[in-house]
């Protein structure tokens, strides 16, 4: 639920930053949706990259056990991000 709050609220941020670009006699509702549309897309996509790295991290075989496990935990760390 708080991906779908997290967008919702970037797309108000985002009309109130055009708002005085935004003419409107047109409509504002398509403009919102278009906005939201790309923000969902964006979201998804970081997400398929974050997922896929750590797919391959932990599908990936350690080669010595000390340095594999801080390796995958920087990892983590920058998929975070």
């Amino acid at each position: 639920m708080a991906w779908a709050e997290e967008t919702t609220h970037e797309v108000f941020v985002r009309l109130m930053e055009k708002l005085e670009l935004i003419d409107p006699d047109r409509n504002v509702g398509s403009w919102l949706c278009a906005v939201a549309h790309r923000l969902c897309l964006d979201r998804l996509k970081h997400e398929r990259r974050v997922w896929s790295k750590v797919a391959r991290i932990l599908s990936s075989e350690p080669t010595r056990p000390g340095i594999r496990t801080e390796h995958r935990q920087r990892h983590f760390a920058r998929c975070r991000r």
